[in-house]
């Protein structure tokens, strides 16, 4: 009887020990995300105006992470950043701005990117493209998640333009002119999410987010639970 109890006992401590070590994944494409979004406020970058071009692309990004978005990075291939990517610490959104050149019938195309805070090393990548023209062109955007410790490299336009998923760089595009599809991919850790508009001055909005709760910023977290939405 007395062994009988004391198994007892040891399958019932192992089993709330690994109830308590799963792991439970955010099923964000089922959870509404307006109580996440009404915790994000906005950083200072929000409140600069936008240049007065026929073609301009603003960049929110929003992080719903609980780590810090840092060593922001751009490479612009074609047009002028107005402004550049900045830091982006946890419930906040900030944005840059890319125009066309002052001079030239082209428009701007370039990458973002930042690495994710957590101590593994992987970064939140960005692309754009707006065109001057929609005769033979449309806006584009994608959304990438570069594999923990993989160098920013200055190819990534290239390829989240023209290629698909490969040296180390996960991502998914799409062209937008007469639809706005959001676009997501998560790397098991965390996810990327963005929508572009259609309109020459266009603005983009890009969401990081984790997969996991454990991993979310504690604002987001508490405004979810008291929705009982996690």
């Amino acid at each position: 009887m007395e062994a009988s109890y004391t198994l007892f006992l040891v399958v019932l401590v192992g089993s709330m020990a690994y109830s308590s070590a799963v792991r439970i994944p955010i099923n964000w494409a089922d959870l509404g995300v307006t109580a996440a979004s009404t915790s994000i406020e906005s950083g200072a970058t929000m409140m600069t105006a936008e240049a007065s071009y026929r073609v301009v692309c603003t960049i929110e990004v929003e992080n719903w992470t609980k780590y810090n978005l840092v060593n922001p990075h751009a490479t612009i291939k074609k047009g002028e950043l107005q402004s550049s990517p900045v830091l982006i610490r946890p419930t906040l959104r900030e944005k840059f701005t890319a125009h066309k050149s002052y001079w030239g019938f082209s428009g701007t195309y370039g990458v973002a990117s930042w690495r994710i805070d957590d101590g593994e090393g992987r970064r939140a990548v960005v692309m754009w493209s707006c065109p001057y023209n929609f005769w033979w062109h449309s806006n584009y955007l994608g959304v990438g998640l570069a594999e923990p410790a993989t160098e920013r490299h200055r190819d990534w336009f290239h390829q989240m333009y023209n290629e698909g998923n490969g040296n180390g760089l996960r991502f998914v595009r799409s062209r937008y002119d007469k639809h706005t599809p959001t676009i997501r991919t998560n790397d098991g850790k965390f996810e990327i999410t963005g929508i572009m508009g259609t309109a020459h001055r266009t603005r983009a909005r890009v969401i990081v987010r984790p997969v996991y709760e454990d991993d979310l910023a504690p604002n987001i977290s508490d405004a979810l639970r008291k929705r009982n939405l996690i």
